[in-house]
């Protein structure tokens, strides 16, 4: 079955890049740059998982979490060094980060138990 995937993060190109990269795979792939259409969409058509950037325009990635469906698998991509422990997210991916560790996190099984 066809995996459903959100990225959500202010910076456009970064959306783009993670679109195509991902376009060859078993994947369908949403990209949200407000999130406000992100919560939107995940009431909607509920993805797998969602990337989530921490910095956002309007609210942080913390704030769109807690508006996801819990059985949604949040993970928090972020360039700050300290943010706040949250239980809300599955994992924190640190940013610069490789399209490769986020494909092998995505197609990888430990993510969904």
């Amino acid at each position: 079955m066809k995996k459903l995937v959100y990225f959500l993060d202010d910076e456009i190109f970064l959306g783009e890049i993670f679109q195509e990269y991902f376009e060859t795979e078993n994947i369908d792939i949403g990209v949200f740059n407000h999130p406000k259409e992100a919560i939107e969409a995940c009431i909607s058509n509920p993805p797998d998982i969602m990337l989530i950037d921490y910095r956002l325009p309007e609210m942080t990635g913390l704030e769109v979490a807690q508006f996801i469906d819990d059985k949604i698998i949040k993970i928090l991509m972020t360039g700050d060094f300290v943010v706040p422990v949250n239980d809300l997210f599955k994992l924190t991916i640190n940013k610069p980060y490789k399209l490769e560790d986020l494909k092998s996190i995505i197609l990888g099984e430990d993510i969904y138990n």
